[in-house]
């Protein structure tokens, strides 16, 4: 790799804001095709190419959660084995659950909100452990999400580090 001198910088970012710029927009207008392809046809196959070649830096979940909201919550698109996408398409869905003008309306980028960095401090270390301690979530299966061993221990910890947090 040849690093830039800061003369050159400037107009690599100048290129790569354009680019980026371009490529953002292109990428919604195929979303957009996307969405509208499967509401008519039912078959959501080109967006799995798109979601398991784009780079890490592209925000998968953000357009997962976009095409999830504008298509009424028929495709849902997730990882499965060895972190590859793959898609469900309700076999219920009609015209109507397809908000095409919707989409077209708001890129996934602007749908949803970046992340924000966040530090795991004792306090949501003990809250994410008492939700699993909690949960009475199931799989689609009906199989629970937490088993109950889990949630004892998770219960076992969460007693432990408040004692300890106490003292």
């Amino acid at each position: 790799m040849n690093l830039y001198s800061r003369s050159q910088i400037g107009s690599k970012v100048k290129a790569i804001v354009a680019m980026a710029r371009a490529t953002d927009t292109e990428l919604h207008v195929v979303l957009c095709s996307i969405l509208d392809h499967t509401r008519e046809h039912g078959d959501y196959t080109a967006l799995l190419p798109l979601l398991n070649g784009l780079p890490n830096g592209q925000r998968k979940q953000g357009i997962v959660a976009w095409l999830k909201h504008f298509s009424g919550k028929k495709l849902n698109a997730k990882q499965g084995e060895g972190r590859v996408w793959e898609c469900e398409l309700s076999k219920d869905r009609s015209d109507a659950d397809f908000n095409i003008i919707g989409a077209m309306a708001i890129t996934f980028g602007d749908f949803t909100a970046e992340p924000v960095p966040t530090t795991l401090t004792v306090a949501l270390l003990v809250k994410m452990l008492e939700k699993k301690a909690t949960s009475t979530e199931t799989n689609k299966d009906g199989s629970p999400k937490v088993s109950a061993e889990a949630r004892e221990f998770a219960s076992k910890l969460v007693a432990t580090a408040r004692e300890l947090i106490a003292a």
